[in-house]
């Protein structure tokens, strides 16, 4: 089966030139690329490999989330998951891209398979910040309107979409 036609379109542009010249350890390389670039955008986080996983999906409080984590089963989910990345990171990228890596087209038709299957799984997660939140939250008629509660809640609102929150606000005054 083609490779083009059993992963996303979004995951195809970004690796379709290297696979087609056969330069597959680059394509492989390309599809991590395109999952840290989820990680970070979904994450709003700016690092990189397994710290970037760490900070986006370990703790008891990840940004992103697969499930409730109510149950073991779902926080061990949630763990392996984030196990399942650091794989990545640690046995796939980082081997090509610090040593002379050749991959042949089996390989990286199956690695480039397994990212996207880690793609739309982030793609479902859940994120520990929202804004659809965020407002019910300043909207409450409950507010209590004091510099500790606001200050919690500003401080919930990562760094990086701050300015976008506060246009969100005033427009929804």
């Amino acid at each position: 089966m083609e490779l083009k036609s059993v992963i996303g379109s979004s995951l195809w542009d970004s690796v379709q030139q290297t696979y087609k010249s056969g330069n597959y350890t680059h394509a492989i390389l390309d599809a991590v690329q395109q999952l840290t670039g989820l990680i970070r955008e979904r994450a709003f986080l700016d690092g990189d490999g397994v710290p970037l996983v760490n900070q986006a999906l370990s703790g008891d409080d990840p940004r992103l989330r697969l499930n409730r984590l109510q149950t073991v089963t779902e926080k061990d989910e949630q763990n392996g998951f984030a196990h399942l990345l650091r794989g990545i990171y640690m046995y796939i990228r980082n081997p090509r891209s610090h040593e002379n890596v050749q991959d042949d087209e089996p390989d990286a038709y199956a690695i480039i398979c397994f990212v996207d299957y880690l793609l739309r799984t982030i793609g479902h997660s859940q994120q520990s910040f929202s804004f659809e939140r965020f407002l019910s939250r300043v909207k409450d008629d409950n507010f209590v309107r004091t510099k500790r509660y606001t200050d919690i809640l500003v401080s919930e609102i990562p760094e990086a979409k701050r300015l976008d929150a506060l246009i969100k606000v005033f427009r929804s005054r």
